[in-house]
């Protein structure tokens, strides 16, 4: 199954690796490269580019949507949902450099998922298929709670996750029951915050040496506050922390 991976950064070369390992043909597109469809064998399209990339990307798929894996983790269902159906992944693995780690089960779903899954499970990724609307929804939320947890808040402290997680508890857990209150109103289905917060804490215990990120805010934390304005719920955490950073 020859794939494309469309941004061969720290994430994309995951995939490189694990289509060449599995002798499998591949084809990168990097930044500048031409990204429309024309260009592009057959085959599955990972889209690993990051979040502020993602909607020029996006736009020259636009025919080649069923094919298309876009495994960014913010809010990003403004630019995707008009390319109609798609395939999500949820990487639950840090890759930074030569560091790389496996924090769980990476799920995916559309119509790509088994192959990516197939993929992944062949190089000793853990991935899984999720086929439920109802668990999709929630597994976005868990891991957009987890981003927000460990991007801004962290950086604005100018310590490292382990330091913040154990210190600011109180705000983490305030964090992800904002997150969840909000897409539980937005999507219109109950998440649970305390299994979220369960999520951020199982998979964070290897990565206490991060420092955060203020990358891609118009997507994590600032699509909870944007959203939850639209919505009525209240996000005074993340109102306070973008007003800092600002």
């Amino acid at each position: 199954m020859p794939i494309t991976v469309v941004g061969p950064g720290d994430v994309g070369s995951v995939f490189v690796r694990a289509a060449e390992g599995a002798g499998e043909g591949v084809r990168v597109v990097r930044r500048g490269d031409d990204v429309r469809t024309s260009s592009l064998r057959e085959g599955p399209i990972v889209v690993a580019v990051r979040e502020e990339d993602l909607a020029g990307v996006a736009g020259a798929l636009r025919s080649a949507a069923r094919r298309a894996v876009f495994v960014q983790n913010g809010y990003v269902e403004p630019i995707l949902e008009p390319l109609g159906e798609i395939t999500r992944g949820l990487l639950w693995f840090t890759a930074k450099g030569d560091f790389f780690h496996v924090l769980g089960p990476s799920p995916f779903f559309g119509p790509q998922a088994e192959s990516m899954v197939a993929l992944l499970t062949r190089s000793g990724i853990d991935a899984v298929v999720i086929d439920d609307p109802v668990d999709q929804v929630r597994e976005k939320a868990f891991k957009l709670a987890w981003s927000c947890v460990v991007g801004l808040p962290v950086a604005l402290r100018a310590t490292t996750l382990a330091a913040y997680l154990d210190q600011e508890r109180v705000e983490a857990a305030a964090l992800v029951d904002e997150v969840c209150s909000v897409l539980s109103a937005t999507w219109g289905i109950p998440i649970s915050a305390s299994d979220a917060y369960a999520r951020l804490l199982e998979t964070t215990g290897e990565l206490g040496w991060m420092t955060g990120s203020t990358k891609g805010l118009s997507m994590r934390n600032g699509a909870i506050a944007q959203l939850g304005r639209a919505h009525g719920v209240a996000t005074p955490v993340n109102d306070r922390l973008l007003a800092r950073l600002q």
